[in-house]
């Protein structure tokens, strides 16, 4: 149980660096103009909220899956 723990934090956690480099170099390949940062940053909060459901869907999936 512990091994799966381990290997599902690691998983995500390497999830998560690889989304935020790919968010930094959608900002940072935008064209320069006014408010060119709110793009990236709708971009980002919506992968939040995408991610935010899938994990709750998960979770919820290994409660009934028990």
């Amino acid at each position: 149980m512990k091994n799966t723990i381990y290997k599902s934090l690691i998983l995500s956690l390497l999830i998560t660096n690889i989304w935020s480099v790919i968010t930094f170099f959608i900002y940072f390949f935008e064209d320069p103009r006014w408010f060119h940062g709110f793009e990236t940053l709708g971009f980002l909060l919506w992968s939040c909220w995408i991610s935010s459901g899938l994990g709750i869907l998960i979770i919820l999936l290994s409660f009934l899956k028990i």
